[in-house]
């Protein structure tokens, strides 16, 4: 039996850290280990997995399945979870678009209840603009910013503007998001 014990300083951390673990180690995770480490600590959160396997190491990208994450979410909302959740897999463009809208079909559900959160707004926001719906992720990308300015929001918000022709508003969430940094 091996255990894994992981410190987090900040949401960034947690979420890149998480990311990091291979999808046969996520297969592993247990959802209400995830749901006790975020009520512990919140997003800075110590989480101690215990597991046997026979791999060495992990290694490559992490594709955390929404179905996790969602888990997770209903037994305790993590904003560093809701943004991980508008990370979509590598997907070819269609379905990129299919499961973007599936996404912030839940996601949506979601606002009801936590509809002032910067990281669940920025996340609908990046979900709308994988789908398409360019008017929908600006709108929730500038209610992102109104609750907490963050350089990732402006970012999203930039080369979504270079996407619409807006090269002034690009520019101007470029600087912003420069001066966040």
């Amino acid at each position: 039996m091996r255990t894994e014990r992981f410190e987090f300083d900040s949401a960034g951390e947690t979420a890149e850290r998480i990311r990091r673990w291979s999808a046969e180690f996520a297969e592993r995770v247990e959802v209400s280990e995830i749901a006790a480490a975020v009520r512990e600590r919140g997003d800075a959160a110590v989480i101690e997995l215990t597991r046997e396997h026979d791999s060495p190491g992990f290694e490559g990208p992490l594709e955390v399945p929404d179905e996790a994450i969602e888990k997770a979410l209903a037994a305790e909302w993590a904003p560093a979870l809701a943004a991980m959740y508008g990370e979509l897999p590598g997907l070819e463009a269609e379905a990129r678009v299919a499961e973007a809208r599936l996404r912030i079909e839940r996601a949506e559900r979601w606002l009801l209840e936590h509809e002032r959160d910067p990281e669940l707004l920025a996340t609908l926001g990046r979900l709308c603009a994988q789908a398409e719906l360019w008017g929908k992720a600006k709108s929730f990308l500038e209610a992102s910013l109104s609750f907490e300015p963050t350089r990732t929001a402006h970012l999203e918000l930039a080369r979504l503007s270079e996407r619409l022709g807006e090269n002034e508003d690009a520019q101007r969430h470029y600087r912003r998001a420069a001066e966040l940094s």
